[in-house]
């Protein structure tokens, strides 16, 4: 699988956490800049996340699965980490979801009406209660409408 090529690229074993220092650190880092990242709902993942964050990462978690097993509010304070979530709907809604929107052909590019970079957050939550939007949009880019 593609993880286990990166691994293998990066000689890492598979299930082993390894310490690192800062050169490896960068160069692992180095390694994924430009890949297309994976997403996996559930299990581990927000733990791994967390565990895995530099000090001062900005990270965010869509959705709610399994608990954290780890202690995810010293793990945020001591690492200064900011962390963004966000829960939309019930995975399990997905197909219905996508289903619904292309048997409607509804026009998504219109219904998004304003995107807003996620500094602009009080800004864009005032926006959206006011009812005068579409579907607004958080990035992490600085690339607000």
């Amino acid at each position: 699988s593609a993880m286990d090529d990166d691994l293998k690229a990066l000689k890492l074993n598979k299930g082993i956490m390894e310490l690192v220092d800062l050169d490896r650190q960068e160069d692992i880092i180095k390694y994924f800049k430009d890949k297309v990242p994976r997403y996996f709902p559930g299990g581990s993942a927000p733990n791994t996340m967390l565990a895995c964050a530099g000090k001062g990462a900005r990270l965010a978690i869509v959705g709610v699965g399994e608990s954290f097993q780890v202690d995810t509010l010293r793990m945020m304070i001591m690492k200064q980490l900011t962390l963004m979530g966000s829960w939309i709907y019930n995975i399990g809604l997905h197909d219905e979801f996508v289903d619904f929107v292309l048997k409607k052909d509804l026009p998504l590019e219109k219904l998004i009406t304003h995107r807003f970079c996620i500094e602009q957050g009080p800004e864009a939550f005032k926006l959206f209660d006011s009812g005068k939007t579409g579907k607004v949009i958080f990035t992490w880019e600085n690339n607000s409408d």
